[in-house]
């Protein structure tokens, strides 16, 4: 996680999306999770955000969502 954190890694972002889908998908075969209705990523200090340049949740959650 560190190299998508710090170094603007966009190939994990696939590939965290697809796990998180894995683990829903499983939850809602197991235990009748429902579908959420929206997905949001949690936005970062606008300072911290302006230091990378980046939210590294973002790709990950506009992944997620399609």
């Amino acid at each position: 996680m560190n190299r998508r954190k710090f170094y603007h890694g966009t190939a994990q972002a696939v590939m965290l999306a697809r796990l998180i889908l894995l683990c829903c998908l499983l939850r809602r075969r197991e235990n009748g999770l429902m579908r959420p209705a929206l997905l949001l990523s949690v936005p970062l200090h606008y300072h911290r955000a302006w230091r990378r340049g980046y939210n590294q949740l973002e790709d990950i959650a506009r992944t997620l969502a399609r």
